[in-house]
């Protein structure tokens, strides 16, 4: 995989670990490409996706051949041509050219680190952390990989490409996410010359030291009238199988966008007889019976103030089956 492409991939994981809704990914189709100067389709990779519900399109500057102020010029013409917002995609950028961008009014991301979108006026950085103690959160695939580790089966052995075939994702996704383990202490690579990874931990013992790192797997909840089929239930309903606290009235279920996409579903952000809690991975990847896996599920309510249910949550822990047990 190219570098350029690469930087797309790194960015949509960027976005998704925001929290904000990415879809749609995919190239520059032919008939708009036509629309373009040739050299500018030439200079820059271009891909089509819909951020924030917006048709935007995403441009890499292939050699990096353009000034801020160049390319200011050249994106509107592209954006008017194609009438949509183009976002720059930069690597690491001198912070004198990323000052030169915001001063030109280019909307830009830096992966990892910042994003100054004036059209859909977002302007966000990555803030400075004083606190050594403060972790970063875990990607996540990086989530699914340690989850999976701990709750369903060994990975350790196992190459890039093995887990990406295994997790039907790319090898540079795959490659961020044990990278990011190795730099965090939780995995070691082999030095052969496809490199296999060996968690530092197994079981309780390695959620003790990556929990600190996992982030909840709800994106966003919704409401619904109508009546899912088939779905794993998350929530309270969930802990209730796990644990002896009480179920509630209202059904709540895990679904992931793409459900929501292919089944078309009416929902609603307030109203509705059935929760739906949309996650940042398939729940399927991880549970084995009707319910979300525990471990998703303690993230998921591990913010909740209520001491019934952390009281729960410690239980939910303690009787845990881990895989390597």
């Amino acid at each position: 995989m190219s570098k350029n492409n690469d930087y797309i991939l790194t960015t949509m994981e960027y976005l998704q670990n925001l929290g904000i809704a990415v879809d749609n990914l995919g190239q520059l189709p032919e008939e708009a490409v036509h629309k373009l100067p040739i050299a500018f389709s030439h200079a820059f990779l271009l891909y089509f996706v819909k951020l924030l519900g917006n048709d935007v399109v995403l441009a890499i500057d292939k050699n990096k051949a353009y000034t801020p102020a160049k390319a200011a010029k050249v994106l509107r013409v592209i954006s008017d041509r194609l009438s949509s917002p183009v976002i720059l995609v930069c690597s690491d950028e001198p912070s004198y050219n990323i000052r030169r961008l915001i001063a030109n009014k280019v909307d830009f991301i830096v992966p990892g680190k910042q994003m100054f979108l004036p059209s859909m006026m977002i302007d966000l950085k990555k803030p400075k952390i004083n606190n050594a103690d403060i972790k970063d959160a875990a990607p996540t695939i990086t989530q699914v990989l340690l989850l999976w580790h701990m709750e369903k089966g060994d990975l350790n052995g196992m190459t890039m490409k093995e887990l990406a075939k295994m997790f039907m994702t790319s090898y540079a996704t795959v490659n961020r996410a044990v990278r990011w383990m190795e730099g965090n202490g939780l995995v070691n690579l082999t030095n052969n010359r496809e490199k296999k990874i060996n968690f530092i931990a197994s079981g309780k013992g390695l959620w003790e030291k990556s929990k600190d790192y996992l982030a909840t797997p709800i994106e966003k909840t919704l409401y619904t009238d109508d009546k899912p089929i088939g779905l794993l239930e998350c929530g309270i309903n969930a802990l209730s199988e796990y644990t002896m606290i009480n179920r509630e009235d209202t059904n709540s279920f895990a679904v992931t966008r793409k459900y929501l996409r292919e089944t078309n579903i009416a929902t609603d952000e307030s109203f509705g007889t059935t929760k739906l809690e949309i996650w940042r991975y398939s729940p399927e990847l991880l549970s084995t019976n009707k319910v979300v896996d525990p471990l998703s599920l303690y993230l998921s309510l591990r913010g909740n103030n209520d001491e019934r249910i952390k009281i729960e949550l410690d239980s939910l822990i303690e009787h845990i089956k881990w895989s390597e047990e």
